[in-house]
């Protein structure tokens, strides 16, 4: 059995490419979460 070769070199610059994408689609993510379930209630307690 021949052994597997990758068809590319995964590099430094593409992780941090994948890593900067992928914190922005959570940003956006959590965002978009915020607008749909607004806080509708009062917190009341004493600081």
């Amino acid at each position: 059995m021949e052994k597997y070769a990758q068809p590319f070199d995964i590099t430094n610059k593409m992780l941090s490419c994948v890593s900067s994408t992928s914190e922005k689609i959570g940003n956006i993510d959590y965002q978009n979460n915020l607008k749909s379930k607004p806080h509708l209630r009062r917190n009341n307690y004493s600081a």
